[in-house]
Order: structure tokens, then C-alpha cells, then sequence
């Protein structure tokens, strides 16, 4: 950057250009005016924003809850090491933002975090809302930080401490130093170059200096009031000044911290947010434990992130969205009737059930100018030649349709985008569809709208149950709730055979429970089961009850209408003596045991030659890394199945280990899901030792024939087992600019390397129809252990609720002697 020129007849040395004789050694201001930190590796802003996160770290708000006493500090859960910066206290000076805007940024970019590396609660949390208040915390910090930017850059190491250390420090010779650096910017020479230098092109860094001058003036003593005048007298001479550096604008540029702040900058909490807790409730046979435990109780009722946090939901539609029946004619869903017809596009259906759910606060949307709401993970059909038949869905939210209806992934899930919507199934008469794509999506903050609803048709030969619903206008081809359950028919025998022996059990233990908590304690014990079920259901010997027990057996082997017929007779369980007709608490407990376990049960049935022994701590071990599924559903060029492997890279600590695991073709669907064949193996492994470093596992898509990769991977942070040997996560899949196309969901089981050995051997021996077998076999043990676990874990957990109703709830019967 250029010096100050001035007309006078004292050369600067080493110049083209010349400044008058000095109060202050000439020389020494000339330097501070070329004093430029570099645009990209900048240290004085790096410097900068760290003290912003410093003092968020800080002002983590809260403590953990404990029966007796007060808890630990959030702060020292999250951050362990924390020290405040010594600039810290020079903070408040120069932003002048109270404590409360940095405990509330602290919490709000946790939850982001928390979002980002959690499986179990990022379902529930709320990042439209996360997001909105992260980037209004940021627009205030980028509105105050040019002087504290000023600061920084006289007591930052480089080229401006440089240049003001060399300057005397009394008042006289600043306030004189000042003067002279005035009068050199608005000097007509240093405008005339500057103008010059603009005009042919050659000031690419224009704002980055202007800005520079103006701190720098800053940190000499200058006020506002004189940086204003200076600007306004170098516009009034005609310097290219933009609108955003002009006067009173310049306090708000904020080029210098180019990246918003976030949760990204509290990646150290990450292994505190993901941490296992066990804990022994009295009288119980064994300890309940639950991953992401301080997650769920930094966000738990009356703790800073419940804002942030609700109980998950299902998808459904507001009252007032009208269905076609049979006739043509429209009929508000709220007031259809079980045993009504309605149109589909493969003929009349009747309504088999009326669904109602409770909204429990979830955010409603709809299209422009369409008057319906719908729920995020409500299901469209998207359009196909052979219209309604497409075997693709899209939602507001498609990780969430995939993870609350298990089977749809198979068929494709695509994004209701804000921006540009797909091609929808619309309807226009009998037998007549046609290709629509709605307006954007926007949201529908209706209020006073407490239950929602869905219907549930008898399924057609295909599993499926669709209707035509929307406004006056216009209808569109929507699915319900129910799962393709003809795709996997042994996942849904032995789901049905759990659900059926333990559903009523559960929920009895919940009679005292207020209707409002059953939702989240549902969602927080059986998310604590996930992690102790599988492997306690595979070591399961037979019971003699059991044991004379075929059902699950002929159920997986029959025919799909002994199927269909089956899961029509189990949806009658839903209907209820009320005025809405229908159990809210026994479809919360499906919904939920879906979305938990549907996509365990069917890759353990899948894979029903793997092994759950927990190998000994003090033992060398193997990883054994299981891909359900990596789902896509954004536009991702991906590679066609016969060409497609899955990529996994282990970071952990100074280690990295690459793996690749086959696609399973038969259970995948190019574009949309590539499921893994087998396992991948990570070899010396210490479960002790290695569990707690910092860890990753980085999976993505990769070409077979030139190893290319595809432009999207997920990370799942901290993916070790905990007490149980065995972890089942799910996490998000970004596109290289960071927008999430996907996710995927795996499992990961500690083994010693035998057990690897052996059952590598039942592997070779496997064949699918094995799976019948071994689906009975998990069914039987599942259901064993369903009821005594869930008690401890509600029991244990419920303090995490995110509802006031649900803590320090009293539990009907509870017996800790088993079944």
C-alpha cells in the first residue's frame, strides 16, 4: 500500500512520493499509513473473532442437574480447559453487548453444534430456529466490531503494532501523529493517485485499505466524529469511497470476519455432546446408558437449550386440508370417517383409520398461494410417466421422512426446496394425473392448531396407502405414514411380533403420565434402548414360549397378502373410545419404535451372520463398521451401482485408516441409497485407549473403476461403541459447499478379532433364506427385553425431558423384577 503523498519538498526514502516535515518523525507515520495486514491469512482478525469465541465459550450458562446439590458448570462439561483470554476484559469496552447476548449466542451455537454431530437429537432440534438467531447474533457483532478490530490491531503481532510501536506514545506526539496521518488522506496528492490508481484498475484492494486508514485512525485516538469528517472532506474530493465505508457506515464493515461464528467454533465440545452416561437405578438387573446424554440435558426442560428442542413427530396435515373421495367431490380431512372411500390412482380405498396425532408445537408449511399446511416430513409423490407409480417421495424435510416412515429411502426421497419445488402428482379427474410444480414453500405459522391429521387406507397390492389432498383448487398425491412394509418382509414380521407383545405393556407403565409427556419419554427411553437392544436380543437364548412360536417365521415367508392382512389387523389397535377415535399414545410408541428400530432390525436381519460380543477393554479389537444406507436427496452426481463402493476413512488422533466396503446392489437404488456389503474392518483397535481422542469416520461414494470420488461425504464424529459393544448412528451427507444432501446411517460394533474370524466364516454360509430364521429369533428376544429396559431407562433419563410434564413423572406399576 501506498505512503501519504504530500506537496512539500522532503523526499521519502525509498518512494515516489513526498510528506511535509513532522510534529512526529515524518517517516514513522508514512509507515503506519502503508501498514496492511494481508486480506486472506489476516492475523489480526483471526486474533479478533478468537476473542469473540473466547468470551462465548465463557459464557456458557447453566449446570447439569444431579438429585442432590448443584451440578457441574456447562462450561466445564463443554470445555474443560477454558481460560479467559487476556483481551477478554477489553471486550465489553469496545462492542458494548451485555452478558446476556453471549450467554444467548453460547446456547444458540451449542444447539448448532449439537445439530451438526448428534444422531439421536438432531431429529428434535430445531435449526430453522437455531440458524435465525445465530445469523441476527452475528449481524450484531459485525455492527460493532470495527473499533474493537482497531484495538486488536495496535496489541496483534505485525506490520500495525509494528508501526504504532515506533510512534512516541505520549497523548501530544498520538494526537500530532493523528493530525499528520488526517491531513495525508485528505491531501488533493494522495487523492489524486488514489483516483488514478481506481480509474486504471489497479486498486484491487480499495476497501481493504480504506478500511485499514480508517482504524488505524482509530487506534492513534481519532473519534467518530473526526474518521466521519475525514471521509466526508476525501468523498468531497472525489476519492472512490464506497457507500459501506462511508462516513458513520464504516463502524458496521465487517470484511475483516468473513465467516459467521457459530457452532462450528465450540468443536472441542464435541466429545462432551456425544459422551455415553450409564447410570444404575435401584433395585435394576443392569445400567441403562445414553449417548449424547449432555446434549439431551443442556436442551432437557428449564436447561438453556429448550428452546431450541422438541419431541419429534410423524407427518400429517392441518384441519382444513380437503381429501378427494371416491366421487370427486372435496371433504376437510378432519371430518372424514373411517369406512369412507376415497380416489387413489389405482382405483377407490377405504379409510382404515383416522390418524390424529397431537401438533406438540411442530412448525406447519405449505405451498405459495395453496391453502393447506403440512408437517416437514409429510410425503408427496413426485411425478413420474407412469403418474402416481413414481416410487419417489419428496418432504419440507426428507431427512426426516426417511427416518420417521423406514422403506421409503429405498424408493427415493428428494427435497421440498424452498427455491424450486419437483414435479408433484396432481390431481384432475377420475383416472387423470398431471405433472404440477407447486410454488415455493413457505411457512404456515397457524396458531391454536393442536391436532393434526392423516388417513390410513387399506394398502393396495403394492403395501402402498396414497389419497389426493390439498385446497379447493388444487390436490396432490400424498402417502401416509404407513411403511412399504411388502419390501422387507421379515423386518416386518419381527417388528410387528415386538410391537404387539410390548406396546401395551409400555404404555400402561405411562398411565399416570399427562398426555403432553408421553411423546418425549417415549422418544428418550427408547432412544437409550437403541443402544443396549440389538445385542442383548441377539444373545438371547430362546424362551420355551418362544421356542413353540412360528409366527414370525410363517409371517417372514408367507405371502404378501398374509402380510398386508396382518398389518391391517394391527392398525385396528390405534383405533380408540374418544372423541377423536384414535390412540395418540399408541401410534407415538409405533412412530418412534419405527424410526429407532425399524432400520436396525433390518440390517441385522439382512446381515443376520454378524456377531454382538463386546471385546475386553484391555484387549486389541476390531471395529466392525456396518453402512445401512447412505441416502441422497439432493441432486448429487453419483455413480451407478455396478460402479459404485463406499469409501470410509477413521480418523483417530495421529491415525488414519482408509477402508472400502462393496455396495450391496440388491439392496440399493442408484441415486438414491447404497446400502453396504458386509462389514469394514478397522483392526487394532483399544476400546480403553481409543475411545477417547478426538475421532471421525468420514464416509463417501466412490467410483470402483477409477477411484474417483463423488462431491459429498458425511462425518460421524466419535463413532465408537460404548458399554454395550455396539452404536448405531445415523448422521447428515454435505455437498462440498456444505448444503446437506443426505445422510447416512450405519452401525459399529467392538469384536475381538476371533469373533471377526468367525463370523467372516457364517458369512460365506449365508443365504437369504436364513433370514426368516434369524427374524424370528430377534423378534423373540427383543421382546423379552423391551418392557424391563424401558422402565430403567424412563426411570434414569427422564430429568432429560424436554417437557416440563414429563420430569419427575411417577410411572404406573413399576416393578424392576423382569417379565
Amino acid at each position: 500500500m501506498d505512503g501519504l503523498p504530500l506537496a512539500c519538498t522532503t523526499a521519502v526514502p525509498g518512494g515516489s512520493s513526498s510528506m511535509p516535515t513532522l510534529q512526529v518523525n515524518w517517516g514513522e507515520v508514512n509507515k503506519l499509513a502503508a501498514a496492511l495486514p494481508a486480506e486472506g491469512a489476516n492475523p489480526i482478525g483471526g486474533r479478533a473473532r478468537a476473542i469473540y469465541v473466547n468470551r462465548i465459550k465463557g459464557a456458557t450458562p447453566g449446570n447439569h442437574s444431579q438429585l442432590i446439590g448443584t451440578g457441574p458448570s456447562y462450561r466445564s462439561i463443554f470445555f474443560a480447559n477454558y481460560v479467559d483470554d487476556a483481551e477478554a476484559g477489553n471486550l465489553q469496552r469496545f462492542v458494548n453487548l451485555a452478558d446476556d447476548f453471549w450467554r444467548r449466542l453460547s446456547v444458540a451455537a451449542l444447539c448448532q453444534q449439537m445439530h451438526a454431530v448428534t444422531s439421536s437429537l438432531r431429529p428434535q432440534l430445531l435449526i430453522d430456529n437455531i440458524n435465525r438467531d445465530i445469523d441476527a447474533f452475528n449481524a450484531d457483532l459485525r455492527a460493532r466490531g470495527a473499533r474493537w478490530y482497531a484495538h486488536i490491531a495496535a496489541v496483534t503481532d505485525g506490520v500495525i503494532k509494528d508501526a504504532l510501536a515506533a510512534l512516541s506514545r505520549t497523548p501530544a506526539d498520538l494526537a500530532s501523529a493523528k493530525a499528520d496521518y488526517i491531513r495525508g488522506l485528505t491531501s488533493d496528492a494522495w487523492i489524486n493517485m488514489k483516483r488514478a490508481q481506481d480509474a486504471s484498475g489497479n486498486w484491487s484492494d480499495r476497501d481493504w485499505e480504506l478500511f485499514h486508514h480508517w482504524i488505524k485512525l482509530a487506534a492513534l485516538g481519532a473519534s467518530d466524529t473526526e474518521i466521519d469528517a475525514t471521509i466526508s472532506t476525501t468523498v468531497g474530493k472525489g476519492l472512490p469511497v464506497p457507500e459501506s465505508l462511508k462516513a458513520g457506515n464504516w463502524l458496521r464493515w465487517s470484511n475483516w470476519m468473513p465467516q459467521r461464528i457459530g457452532g462450528g467454533d465450540l468443536s472441542d465440545a464435541t466429545g462432551a455432546m456425544l459422551k455415553e452416561i450409564c447410570r444404575v437405578y435401584p433395585g435394576a438387573r443392569w445400567p441403562s446408558c445414553l449417548r449424547e446424554a449432555n446434549s439431551f440435558e443442556f436442551t432437557a426442560n428449564g436447561q438453556p437449550g429448550t428452546g431450541y428442542r422438541r419431541a419429534p413427530g410423524g407427518s400429517c396435515f392441518a384441519p382444513g386440508a380437503m381429501v378427494v373421495l371416491t366421487d370427486g367431490t372435496l371433504k376437510p380431512i378432519e371430518s372424514v370417517q373411517v369406512g369412507d372411500e376415497v380416489r387413489t390412482p389405482r382405483g377407490t380405498r377405504r379409510v382404515m383409520l383416522c390418524a390424529a396425532p397431537m401438533r406438540s408445537g411442530r412448525p406447519l408449511f405449505r405451498f405459495a398461494g395453496v391453502d393447506f399446511a403440512f408437517t416437514a416430513s409429510q410425503p408427496f409423490l413426485i411425478h413420474s410417466t407412469n403418474a402416481g407409480t413414481a416410487g419417489e417421495y419428496a418432504a419440507v424435510n426428507p431427512e426426516r421422512l426417511a427416518a420417521s416412515v423406514p422403506s421409503f429411502n429405498q424408493f427415493g426421497i428428494r427435497g421440498l426446496e424452498r427455491e424450486s419445488t419437483p414435479d408433484l402428482v396432481c390431481h384432475e379427474g377420475e383416472g387423470i394425473h398431471r405433472p404440477d410444480q407447486p410454488r415455493a414453500i413457505e411457512p404456515a405459522p397457524l396458531e391454536g392448531v393442536d391436532t393434526l391429521y392423516d388417513l390410513v387406507l387399506e394398502p393396495d397390492e403394492e403395501g402402498r396407502s396414497e389419497y389426493f389432498v390439498g385446497d379447493r383448487n388444487s390436490q396432490f398425491l400424498v402417502s401416509s405414514e404407513l411403511p412399504r412394509f411388502l419390501s422387507a418382509p421379515a423386518t416386518t414380521a419381527a417388528t410387528l411380533h415386538v410391537l404387539k407383545e410390548c406396546a401395551s405393556e409400555v404404555l400402561a407403565l405411562l398411565a399416570l403420565v399427562p398426555d403432553p409427556a408421553v411423546h418425549d419419554l417415549l422418544a428418550l427411553a427408547l432412544e437409550s434402548l437403541a443402544h443396549d437392544l440389538l445385542p442383548a436380543a441377539a444373545a438371547s437364548s430362546p424362551s420355551p414360549r418362544a421356542a413353540n412360536s412360528t409366527g414370525v417365521l410363517q409371517l417372514a415367508r408367507g405371502t404378501s397378502a398374509d402380510l398386508t392382512t396382518a398389518v391391517c389387523a394391527f392398525t385396528t389397535r390405534f383405533a380408540a373410545a374418544n372423541t377423536l377415535g384414535y390412540d395418540q399414545r399408541m401410534a407415538a410408541f409405533l412412530d418412534l419404535f419405527l424410526s429407532t428400530f425399524a432400520q436396525q432390525f433390518h440390517a441385522a436381519i439382512r446381515q443376520g451372520w454378524r456377531r454382538f460380543e463386546l471385546a475386553p477393554e484391555d484387549e486389541d479389537a476390531v471395529l466392525a463398521v456396518s453402512i445401512h444406507g447412505l441416502e441422497l436427496f439432493g441432486s448429487v452426481h453419483a455413480p451407478a451401482l455396478s460402479d459404485a463402493v463406499l469409501s470410509l476413512t477413521l480418523e483417530c488422533g495421529a491415525r488414519t485408516i482408509g477402508q472400502t466396503l462393496p455396495v450391496d446392489v440388491a439392496a440399493s437404488t442408484t441415486g438414491f441409497l447404497y446400502a453396504g456389503d458386509g462389514a469394514a474392518y478397522f483392526r487394532g483397535w483399544r476400546q480403553a485407549v481409543d475411545a477417547t481422542p478426538p475421532a471421525r469416520l468420514r464416509v463417501t461414494l466412490q467410483r470402483r473403476s477409477d477411484g474417483q470420488k463423488a462431491d459429498c461425504s458425511s462425518d460421524v464424529h466419535s463413532p465408537f461403541p460404548g458399554s454395550s459393544g455396539f452404536v448405531s448412528l445415523c448422521a447428515p451427507v454435505l455437498a462440498g459447499d456444505g448444503r446437506p444432501v443426505g445422510r447416512v446411517c450405519l452401525d459399529v460394533r467392538c469384536v475381538a478379532e476371533p469373533v471377526r474370524a468367525q463370523e467372516e466364516a457364517a458369512r460365506a454360509a449365508w443365504t437369504q433364506a436364513d433370514e426368516a430364521a434369524f427374524a424370528e429369533r430377534l423378534a423373540h428376544g427383543a421382546a423379552a427385553h423391551v418392557v424391563e429396559r424401558f422402565k430403567i431407562a424412563v426411570l434414569n433419563f427422564q430429568g432429560m425431558a424436554a417437557t416440563a410434564a414429563a420430569q419427575n413423572v411417577r410411572l404406573e406399576a413399576v416393578s424392576l423384577e423382569g417379565r
